[in-house]
C-alpha cells in the first residue's frame, strides 16, 4: 500500500520528465499490469520516462531505448529489437562420426555464408562444428537436409522474438543422434583416460565453485552489513532509547530494589551488572527482527532478492551489523558500571572472555528474531513478538537474583533456562571465579540455537513474499 502511495503521489503533477525507479517492485501482478499501462499512458501524452527496472518483461514492453548497465558501466545500449538480435539466434552443432570427412561438410556448408562456424575436434577421431547466431529455422532445415540428416540440432539460443519457457514446461531430454557421439564403450582406452581425467579434475573444480561461493556470501553479508551501520548514524535516536532501557533497568534494581536483595558471598553490584549486560545484549537482538519486518513491509526485501547476491547475505547480513551495533550499547553499559563500582575481578582477559560469550549468546537469538520478523505481517507485530517472549527469559534466571530462593518448581526452570547458563558463566568470568561447565554448555547452546533457527529462518525467506 505505502508503494501504491508513493507512485501515486509522483504522478499527481504531471511533470514533463517522471524518474521511476523499479516502480512495480513487491507489486502483484495485476497492479502490475495495471502500472505499465498507466505508464504508457503517460508516455502517450508526452511525458519522458526514465525508467530503471530488474524486470527483463518491463523493459521489454515499456521501454523505446535500453541501456544496460553493469557495474556502473554502459554495457550494451539499444532498443529492446536490437539488443535481442545482437544476442539472439539459434546455434547448431554439428556431430560427426569418427571417420567423417570435414573438408566435405565444410563445403556443404559454404553455400549458406554461415559467418563464424569453426570446426573444433572432441575427443577421438570426433569432430563437431558450431555455427553460432544462426537466425533462420528454414534454412536449418535445408542444411540438415543437405549434410543427409546426421547434424543434429542443439537448443537454440535466444531468439528476438522467444521469451523464458514458463517453469510449468517439462524438463525435456535431448537424445544423441544414432551416427555418432562423443564416446563410446568401444574404445575402453579412452574411456579410462577420461575418467582419470575426471577424477583428478571434478574434486578440484568442486573445491574451487565451493571456496568461490563461500568467498562471494562472505563479501555480499558484509556489504550487507555495512548498509544496515551506515543508518546508525541518520537513525541515532534508535540507538539511545536502546541504551536508556538497561541504564533505567540499572537505576531499578541497584538503587530500588538492591537494598532489599541479599546475596550471599557476593557484593551486588558485581552480581547484578553480568546480569543486566546479558539482558542489554539479548534485548538488542530484538531489532533484528523489527528491521527485517520494517524491510520485508517496505518491499526492500524484493530488490535485494532480484540481485546477483547470495540469499543468505541478506540475513547474515543484518544479523552480524546488530551485533555491532550491539557492541556498541555494551560499551555504553560497561561505562555506566564502572560509575556505579564495577569492576573486572577476574582480569581484562577473563572479562573480555565473558564479553565475547554473551555476545555470541545474543548473536544466537537474532536468528529467533529474524524468524520471529519474516513471520509476522507488521512491523508492530514483529516489535511485540520480539519482546513478549523475552522478559520471562532474562527475568526467571540467576540474573538479577539467586535462584535458590524461588520456589522449588520454579527453580528448576530457571537452572534449565539457558540464559542462567550464560549469565552464570559470564559472572563468574567477570568474578575471577570458577565458571565449571557452564561456559561450554553455553556456547553449546549458542551453536545449537544458530544453527537451527538459521537454518529455518533462510527456508523461510526464501518462500515469503513481501506484505505490502
Amino acid at each position: 500500500m505505502r508503494r501504491r502511495l508513493d507512485i501515486a503521489m509522483s504522478l499527481v503533477a504531471r511533470p514533463r520528465v517522471l524518474f521511476l525507479d523499479e516502480p512495480t517492485t513487491g507489486l502483484d501482478p495485476r497492479s502490475r499490469l495495471g502500472m505499465w499501462d498507466l505508464i504508457e499512458n503517460l508516455v502517450a501524452q508526452g511525458t519522458t520516462t526514465l525508467l530503471t527496472t530488474q524486470y527483463l518483461e518491463e523493459a521489454d514492453r515499456l521501454a523505446h531505448s535500453i541501456v544496460v548497465v553493469d557495474h556502473g558501466h554502459v554495457i550494451a545500449e539499444g532498443t529492446a529489437e536490437q539488443l535481442k538480435t545482437r544476442i539472439g539466434g539459434d546455434r547448431i552443432t554439428i556431430t560427426l562420426p569418427p571417420d567423417g570427412d570435414v573438408a566435405a561438410t565444410v563445403a556443404a556448408l559454404a553455400p549458406f555464408r554461415i559467418d563464424g562456424a569453426e570446426p573444433a575436434r572432441e575427443g577421438r577421431g570426433a569432430h563437431r562444428r558450431h555455427t553460432p547466431r544462426y537466425d533462420h529455422a528454414r534454412r536449418g532445415a535445408r542444411l540438415r537436409r543437405r549434410l543427409g540428416g546426421g547434424g543434429r540440432r542443439r537448443h537454440p539460443t535466444p531468439h528476438p522474438r522467444r521469451r523464458v519457457p514458463g517453469p510449468h514446461r517439462p524438463h525435456r531430454r535431448r537424445r544423441r543422434p544414432a551416427g555418432g557421439c562423443r564416446m563410446t564403450a568401444a574404445d575402453p582406452a579412452l574411456m579410462d583416460d577420461a575418467a582419470s581425467r575426471a577424477a583428478a579434475v571434478a574434486p578440484q573444480g568442486e573445491l574451487h565453485h565451493l571456496q568461490h561461493g563461500v568467498l562471494s556470501a562472505l563479501r555480499d553479508s558484509w556489504i550487507e552489513a555495512t548498509r544496515h551501520l551506515r543508518v546508525i548514524p541518520r537513525n541515532a535516536d534508535l540507538l539511545i532509547f536502546a541504551t536508556l532501557q538497561p541504564i533505567m533497568f540499572v537505576v531499578l534494581f541497584r538503587y530500588v530494589f538492591g537494598g532489599s536483595i541479599v546475596i550471599p558471598d557476593f557484593d551486588y553490584d558485581q552480581y547484578l551488572m553480568p546480569g543486566i549486560f546479558a539482558q542489554t545484549v539479548v534485548f538488542g537482538s530484538a531489532f533484528t527482527g523489527i528491521g527485517i519486518a520494517e524491510d520485508m513491509q517496505k518491499g526492500f526485501i524484493d530488490r535485494l532478492r532480484s540481485l546477483p547476491i547470495s540469499q543468505s547475505a541478506v540475513l547474515i547480513g543484518r544479523t552480524v551489523s546488530d551485533t555491532l551495533r550491539n557492541m556498541i550499547t555494551f560499551a555504553v553499559m560497561l561505562v555506566v558500571s564502572f560509575a556505579i563500582g564495577f569492576r573486572f575481578e577476574g582480569g581484562l582477559v577473563r572479562g573480555v572472555a565473558a564479553t565475547a560469550l554473551l555476545l555470541a549468546f545474543a548473536y544466537a537469538f537474532s536468528w529467533i528474531q529474524a524468524l520471529i520478523g519474516l513471520s509476522v505481517k507488521s512491523v508492530e507485530a514483529a516489535n511485540s513478538a520480539g519482546f513478549i517472549w523475552m522478559f520471562p527469559l532474562t527475568f526467571v534466571s540467576s540474573a538479577f537474583v539467586s535462584t535458590e530462593n524461588m520456589p522449588s518448581w520454579l527453580q528448576r526452570v530457571a537452572d534449565a533456562n539457558p540464559f542462567t547458563l550464560a549469565t552464570n558463566a559470564a559472572r563468574a568470568l567477570y568474578n575471577g571465579r570458577d565458571p565449571g561447565s557452564s561456559v561450554w554448555q553455553s556456547l553449546l547452546w549458542a551453536l545449537g540455537i544458530t544453527v537451527v533457527f538459521a537454518v529455518l529462518t533462510i527456508r523461510r525467506f526464501t518462500t515469503t513474499a513481501t506484505r505490502g
